[in-house]
């Protein structure tokens, strides 16, 4: 069966399937700032932002490189208050969502 090792180099993140039975290589990942990331993400749809508004091929490569432990650091049950907004499909428009969620 394939698996997914990644591997990474100064400029990029490089993800390779490889058939050979060893296990995946564990990856250092350099400390980003996910506020900022977060942060410039919501300005995305809003007014007077700009319709060049955009995120990095950089910033995305941090946020997929940080996310995992992101995740792994959230508990698995939460505790919410009503109410809850639940958002289905939105076909990639980003900005839609952050619409959606900003009501």
């Amino acid at each position: 069966m394939p698996k997914m090792t990644t591997t990474t180099s100064n400029d990029s993140a490089l993800s390779t399937i490889s058939k050979s039975p060893s296990t995946a290589n564990v990856i250092e990942v350099p400390p980003v700032d996910l506020d900022y990331i977060f942060a410039h993400m919501m300005t995305i749809g809003r007014p007077n932002t700009g319709i060049s508004t955009c995120i990095t091929e950089q910033d995305i490569t941090d946020l997929l490189l940080n996310v995992k432990s992101l995740f792994m650091e959230q508990p698995v049950m939460l505790k919410l208050k009503p109410p809850i907004t639940v958002c289905g499909d939105i076909h990639g428009q980003f900005g839609d969502l952050i619409r959606i969620f900003s009501k």
